[in-house]
């Protein structure tokens, strides 16, 4: 039963990012507009399974262990494994712990600088620094789209999140968003290796395939279905935008996670 893979992260860390290699790697092709059918967000598939019957969003909790189950039974009728995507997360709730033991193999975990997420953050979702800085520290955080409140995802504090999957009860291949822009080829094998993938087009091609150059030029092309009407998607991709924005709210995110900042090398 244990067949389900999550790509997992904070809101703007990178996400995306892995679940286009993944396609890449398994498909030996790019659609971004495609990743959302196969590699699927979970809060989605979840709140399938509820519709619009309920005004808290975060109830979808409730569905949580039966999506897991119903996933992973599927998978197995069909001869295969699945991938999900979440920014739930992980931890021990009042419905029992997410993500499920019993049905999840394994997980690749991007982390970013979170001075870099409140940028990104900022300018997908069109708030202030001082916003942004605010939901990052926000332990009871919910990741909601307005138009759309069956999609709730529990994200809590970037705190939390991060040491929740370091300490999740399934392995995790633990990433750094600026050691993926450092050493793109080295990492991608080893997510690979990880995950038992063998790609059928070369690393080289992923590469390629997957550079922010390329997925900035396929968004302007086609469009892309996760973008903000505010800002494109893949906007910039770069380390360190933060210290070209002058934000005292920086300086709340440093004192706020200091600790877990140092032990990842980004104070």
């Amino acid at each position: 039963m244990k067949n389900i893979t999550w790509i997992a992260s904070y809101p703007k860390s990178g996400n995306t990012w892995i679940r286009t290699i993944l396609y890449s790697a398994i498909l030996g092709k790019l659609d971004i507009n495609g990743m959302g059918k196969f590699i699927p967000n979970f809060a989605t598939l979840a709140s399938d399974m509820l519709g619009n019957a309920f005004k808290d969003p975060m109830e979808i909790r409730y569905k949580w262990l039966e999506t897991q189950k119903r996933i992973s039974e599927t998978a197995i009728s069909q001869g295969k494994s699945c991938i999900l995507k979440t920014h739930n997360a992980a931890g021990k709730y009042d419905v029992g712990v997410f993500p499920n033991s019993e049905f999840s193999a394994n997980a690749i975990y991007i982390v970013r600088d979170p001075r870099d997420v409140a940028v990104s953050y900022s300018k997908h979702f069109n708030h202030s620094i001082k916003v942004a800085t605010d939901k990052l520290n926000d332990e009871n955080l919910i990741n909601l789209q307005p138009e759309d409140r069956k999609r709730g995802e529990f994200t809590s504090s970037w705190k939390n999140h991060v040491t929740g999957w370091k300490n999740a009860q399934i392995p995790v291949y633990f990433l750094k968003y600026e050691d993926l822009i450092a050493k793109p080829y080295e990492n991608i094998s080893s997510i690979l290796e990880f995950l038992k993938i063998n790609p059928v087009i070369a690393i080289s091609d992923i590469l390629y395939l997957t550079n922010f150059e390329n997925l900035s030029k396929l968004e302007k092309n086609t469009g892309f279905r996760e973008a903000s009407s505010h800002s494109k998607f893949f906007r910039v991709g770069t380390r360190s935008q933060w210290k070209k924005i002058p934000s005292k709210s920086f300086k709340t995110i440093e004192k706020n996670n200091s600790k877990i900042m140092k032990k990842l090398g980004y104070l």
